[in-house]
């Protein structure tokens, strides 16, 4: 795998040294992805946290760069990686953008890397990170675009009602609460919270409320396409 020196982007000043000390921690940083790929997907950079949460704790030093989106990631997933590119590359802008990954939040960061010369190839920086609780609360003034699938990770055993109570729950709301943003009966509510409770072998209100909001659960995610944990198998190192 390249090295985060070998693979910082372009400096203004290449014999910056807080530049190069700031890439550095960036990609060393714990929970955090960072990968560079070229207009085409084709991974020209990522860090050993991107394999890991790709392809669990054994994948981490498997080495991606020079594969395609397409070889590394669930096909759809690849696709939303694409349209992102593209969205930064016409825009001009950063991308912000969210994913639900083995049942946790991540935020995405997508933006093109200026390039220093008219022939040098398009390069883009994307930064992910876990996030929890409400991504547009916390993002108020940008727009986010929604992954439109779901991998749940130990949530994938709900069913898509069980997960909008489990979301509601995340926020604080009653039982009866509950009921009446989704139209249903208290004791419907009551039942479907002890089915979240069985199935996950947890039967404290407050833990379920705390699941949720570590996920970033919303009601949304109850609804959408639910895709494998385990996305295409790794390269050989």
């Amino acid at each position: 795998m390249n090295t985060p020196h070998e693979a910082r982007p372009p400096a203004p000043d290449e014999n910056h040294d807080s530049m190069q000390a700031a890439w550095g921690c960036l990609v060393s940083a714990p929970g955090t992805c960072v990968y560079l790929q070229d207009a085409s997907g084709t991974f020209l950079y990522a860090n050993a946290q991107l394999s890991e949460v790709l392809f669990g704790a054994q994948g981490r030093d498997r080495d991606i760069t020079g594969c395609g989106a397409h070889e590394v990631l669930p096909e759809v997933l690849a696709r939303e990686c694409d349209r992102r590119r593209e969205t930064a590359r016409r825009t001009g802008k950063p991308v912000l953008a969210r994913l639900l990954w083995k049942g946790q939040q991540y935020q995405l960061w997508t933006t093109l890397v200026p390039p220093e010369s008219p022939d040098e190839q398009l390069t883009y920086l994307t930064i992910a990170r876990v996030v929890e609780g409400d991504l547009a609360a916390l993002n108020s003034t940008d727009e986010i675009q929604e992954s439109q699938f779901v991998s749940l990770g130990d949530l994938d055993v709900l069913s898509p009602g069980e997960l909008e109570v489990l979301a509601l729950l995340g926020q604080g709301l009653s039982a009866k609460e509950i009921a009446k943003v989704l139209g249903r009966s208290a004791r419907t509510i009551e039942g479907r919270r002890a089915a979240i409770g069985h199935k996950l072998d947890i039967n404290d209100r407050v833990t379920l409320a705390q699941i949720a909001q570590r996920a970033g659960l919303t009601l949304r995610d109850a609804s959408r396409e639910r895709i494998c944990d385990v996305g295409p198998t790794p390269p050989a190192p």
